[in-house]
């Protein structure tokens, strides 16, 4: 799944990381096994909202990529987490359709 409309519900929800409002991004899950592979983000479907660098802050996003404070392990760990929670309060603003 690639879609725009997705990505934007996603990155107006609150950080997932550090709670922050207002900053947050689009942030995909690095794990081959929702489709990340070279050159290529992982589906849509698997993404959780995580804040940007901001001045004298550097935001969750960054330190989610490139693995500041955290290991590969702890990292992936958190993404499975991340994505039910962020598709969960999607389907309960009503911005993301279940289909049966």
């Amino acid at each position: 799944m690639n879609n725009e409309t997705h990505r934007r519900n996603v990155a107006e929800l609150d950080c997932v990381e550090c709670g922050i409002s207002g900053y947050s991004q689009c942030a995909h899950s690095n794990s081959h096994v929702f489709g990340k592979c070279m050159g290529k983000k992982s589906t849509d479907l698997a993404s959780f909202p995580l804040c940007c660098t901001r001045i004298g802050e550097v935001g969750c996003h960054v330190k989610h990529d490139q693995l500041i404070g955290m290991t590969r392990e702890e990292a992936a760990a958190k993404e499975p987490i991340y994505i039910m929670d962020t598709l969960a309060k999607l389907i309960a603003a009503g911005k993301l359709k279940v289909c049966k």
